[in-house]
């Protein structure tokens, strides 16, 4: 099978792109099943792309999978997987039909068409699957640092708060923004912009236990849902994942671009029926007093009653570590 190498996608067009390339695959392996056919009927010798032993290797489309982008990785692994099968078996099928073909064999002609047609319908049909899904991912992560965007949110709230009440631990929201970030952007441009983006959200991610929601929340900011023990349990989780952002600089293009973070840090109560919107208006009041205190903190919300905000956490405690290059 041949088509023109697939480019990598832009950064701010990972889904799109991705779904436009599984169209050029589709519209391509018909045209290679096409040169299959016609070899066939008119008795040609097929190219070695066509009934090699490494076809499946040989072809763009093997060669793409063989290195598929990470967000399909990432998010598309078990039908990565699949196509590959199929890819390979049908490879294979033509392979075994070219062979009976050249020893007069009806009953393997028969088989291996059937072989052919069988993995090329499942071929069709799997990437076809992986578009649907990379466009569903479209609406749900963001293609820069993929991390899930907010549709999900009150589903994941309520399903780590179900589990929080199970083990008699509370949920807690952290949110973080990124320190001067229209200066990285106005200094070393937007592209190490979206670096630096890319690069936390890594760290953050890195830093999460599985089951948390961890968001892009908005432009710079992240958010992530946690439970915890106790206060102190909490507190070790916020400075763990400040110190995850600012601890090393990112590097990008032999820059090294300082990098640190801000957040707020709210405990939900549980007791008081409080919204999944009051807690996160909570986090954002907190996140922009530790702005105010001087940045590279977090602070912590505590509530009298819902929506006030009313405890900050001792800056000497919540600081962020030094960046060290």
């Amino acid at each position: 099978m041949t088509h023109p190498t697939m480019p990598a996608p832009a950064d701010g067009d990972v889904a799109s792109q991705l779904a436009r390339d599984i169209d050029a695959a589709i519209a391509q392996h018909l045209a290679w099943t096409h040169r299959v056919l016609r070899c066939a009927l008119l008795h040609q010798t097929p190219p070695g792309d066509i009934c090699a032993d490494n076809a499946h290797e040989q072809c763009e489309l093997g060669k793409w999978l063989a290195h598929a982008p990470a967000p399909l990785q990432l998010h598309n692994a078990e039908l990565l997987n699949e196509i590959r099968r199929e890819h390979m078996a049908m490879h294979a099928a033509v392979a075994g039909l070219w062979a009976a073909g050249a020893r007069t064999d009806p009953n393997r002609v028969q088989q291996g068409l059937s072989g052919f047609e069988r993995h090329q319908r499942h071929l069709v049909s799997a990437l076809e699957r992986l578009k649907t899904a990379v466009l569903s991912n479209l609406l749900t992560c963001d293609p820069l640092t993929q991390l899930p965007l907010r549709h999900r949110l009150p589903e994941q709230f309520g399903a780590l708060r179900a589990q929080a009440n199970r083990r008699g631990e509370a949920v807690y929201a952290l949110l973080l923004d990124l320190d001067h970030f229209k200066a990285i952007n106005d200094t070393h441009g937007h592209a190490a912009g979206d670096a630096v983006l890319r690069e936390v959200a890594q760290r953050l991610r890195a830093c999460t236990r599985q089951g948390e929601p961890l968001l892009r929340y908005g432009g710079e900011e992240f958010l992530l849902l946690f439970t915890a023990t106790d206060r102190a349990h909490a507190h070790r989780t916020a400075d763990r994942m400040l110190a995850a952002v600012s601890g090393q600089p990112v590097r990008y293009q032999g820059e090294e671009i300082a990098v640190s973070a801000s957040a707020g840090l709210a405990r939900h109560h549980d007791e008081t029926g409080e919204s999944l919107e009051n807690l996160l208006q909570r986090s954002d009041e907190a996140l922009y007093r530790a702005k105010r205190a001087g940045r590279r903190r977090w602070m912590e919300s505590e509530i009298a009653r819902p929506g006030r905000c009313d405890q900050a956490r001792p800056p000497r405690q919540g600081r962020a570590p030094s960046v060290t290059a």
